[in-house]
């Protein structure tokens, strides 16, 4: 016989963001924030837009444990805890930015 549990030792508050959210690009963990009306984001840096006009930065993360369909992450100091971040379609932003960049390289 064979018996599979999960042991739950006690439990802590940690930032947590929907799994979908988080991007997987070139080994590193992302997720895409909305960007200012100018199309900047908080380093002033120029970021990219979707067909709505919307302004997304990709910003790098570290990722912790996963359960439940939630994953720890941790924010870079200075994070703006009002930025609005994208929790659903982060990957359709995604395709949506490497495609233009390669049309934009031809």
């Amino acid at each position: 016989m064979y018996l599979k549990a999960n042991v739950e030792a006690g439990g802590a508050i940690v930032a947590a963001l929907p799994d979908e959210s988080i991007i997987d690009f070139q080994g590193k963990k992302y997720i895409f924030v909305l960007a200012d009306e100018k199309g900047l984001n908080e380093g002033n840096q120029k970021a990219e837009s979707d067909d709505e006009g919307q302004h997304f930065t990709m910003m790098e993360i570290q990722t912790g444990n996963s359960e439940l369909g939630y994953t720890e992450i941790s924010i870079p100091e200075g994070f703006d805890e009002n930025t609005m971040i994208v929790i659903k379609g982060a990957y359709s932003i995604l395709s949506k930015i490497k495609n233009s960049e390669e049309e934009e390289g031809h």
